[in-house]
């Protein structure tokens, strides 16, 4: 079993960069991961990880609001524009 299997992590700034390897990370570990992109349209590397427990959301509320719940945030640096 993996140490993050049955567990729901957010991480912010996912979309790139560092925020993309601790992704992947979560994921490796068994983790359903969720990041928020209000701008979908950026691609980027995020792209590139394709997992059916990867979920890409347009806003962190909505985060909070799903089930099953949260067991971790992680925050990453944002990309600005």
């Amino acid at each position: 079993m993996n140490s993050f299997d049955g567990r729901v992590v957010l991480v912010t700034g996912g979309t790139g960069g560092l925020g993309v390897a601790v992704v992947k990370s979560f994921l490796a570990g068994g983790a359903e991961v969720v990041v928020p992109n209000p701008d979908a349209s950026l691609g980027g590397p995020l792209t590139e990880v394709k997992s059916d427990r990867l979920q890409i959301i347009a806003s962190v509320d909505l985060a909070f609001t799903r089930s099953p719940p949260l067991h971790r945030a992680e925050p990453r640096a944002a990309r600005t524009p």
